[in-house]
């Protein structure tokens, strides 16, 4: 179970309910063991993937393939803030609860939810390339920027790259990352981390 294709720029709105007869509640899923992201992904797994995944998935948001790609944009997770990340916010709205059918999931997981979020949302023993070890510049740019930008860097919410990139240096790109530009926000990552996407965008569409 991972997550995977969202609307970048329409996080707020994203972690919307889907049709009753897929009929997930709060105890669908029961009670997840552990801590950390395979303890996350147990979660969302029981809750819900049934509206987000497939061709089908709510709101356009599968949540069945890549779950870091997906989340970590600074936006819908914010790493080390539970607060201010969407899916903590959504999953403990009792006015639109998620799941929709039944109430808020058990308090035990909106916790893990919370607790891995706040720690950090380390995504280093997924096998989706999420996060941690020593990631490449596609590795990061896959879990960081292709949601809004496309695999291929084709545009999905955001601009595609070919268009936008010729005539930009490696400084040029690393502070659009880290600070942001227009409608994009700055990206959650490190200097190191924002170079490294940087030189793989330059030369990836660079010319």
């Amino acid at each position: 179970m991972r997550f995977a294709k969202m609307f970048g720029l329409l996080a707020p709105l994203l972690l919307v309910g889907c049709d009753d007869e897929f009929n997930y509640n709060a105890s669908h899923g029961g009670v997840v063991d552990g801590e950390g992201i395979d303890a996350v992904l147990d979660v969302m797994d029981g809750n819900c993937v049934g509206c987000h995944s497939g061709d089908g998935a709510s709101a356009g948001l599968d949540l069945d393939t890549d779950f870091c790609g997906a989340v970590l944009d600074g936006r819908i997770v914010v790493e080390g803030d539970s607060a201010g990340s969407v899916l903590y916010q959504r999953i403990t709205d009792e006015s639109l609860p998620m799941p929709p059918s039944g109430g808020l999931m058990d308090q035990a997981n909106i916790d893990i939810v919370r607790d891995w979020i706040d720690a950090g949302a380390d995504c280093s023993t997924d096998d989706s390339g999420g996060g941690g070890g020593d990631a490449t510049g596609a590795d990061l740019y896959g879990s960081r920027c292709a949601s809004c930008h496309g695999d291929a860097g084709q545009g999905v919410s955001a601009p595609a790259l070919a268009g936008v990139v010729p005539g930009l240096d490696q400084a040029g790109i690393e502070d659009i990352i880290l600070s942001g530009q227009g409608n994009m926000p700055a990206i959650s990552v490190s200097a190191d981390e924002a170079a490294l996407i940087a030189a793989f965008v330059l030369d990836t569409w660079g010319s």
